[in-house]
């Protein structure tokens, strides 16, 4: 499962971010510390080890990365997410934002998020159909749980 999509400038400020299911994205809304961090781990690897930055693997999670031009992606996924999956979700969401913007991969502009309304519906699309109604299944979950406990207080 994807947990989290956040789409970067070379310079660190995100484009787009989506949080389908990390805490981690969640803790930072602007998102602008996660992606700077991207950023700059990025150049360090590009200019260091002169090589691409592709996956950095942790105990319970890993992140796939990728660029093109100005622009970097990164996805995070739980340890078990499939490798070669991840690869091809990486690029696949890479290509489309491409695709749908493609000043951006050689401009160094950094646009308001509405802009970039249609490509987050498309993520949500192919990555998360319908998030705000696995938020109501939880609230829904969480709800039924409280009721149960007062029935039972009185039961």
């Amino acid at each position: 499962m994807i947990n989290d999509i956040i789409i970067f400038g070379s310079h660190g400020l995100p484009y787009i971010a989506k949080c389908y299911g990390g805490d981690a994205c969640k803790a930072d809304p602007s998102h602008s510390l996660i992606s700077g961090f991207f950023a700059a781990l990025n150049s360090f690897t590009a200019e260091y080890v002169e090589d691409e930055l592709r996956t950095v693997e942790f105990q319970n999670s890993k992140i796939g990365f990728s660029r093109d031009g100005l622009v970097l992606i990164a996805i995070h996924t739980a340890t078990n997410h499939d490798s070669n999956q991840l690869r091809e979700d990486v690029e696949s969401v890479l290509g489309s934002f491409i695709e749908m913007y493609p000043s951006l991969a050689d401009e160094e502009e950094y646009s308001d998020s509405a802009v970039f309304t249609n490509f987050s519906e498309w993520l949500d699309n192919n990555f998360n159909p319908n998030p705000k109604k696995d938020l109501k299944k939880l609230l829904e979950k969480k709800k039924t749980s409280f009721w149960k406990k007062i029935r039972s207080i009185f039961t």
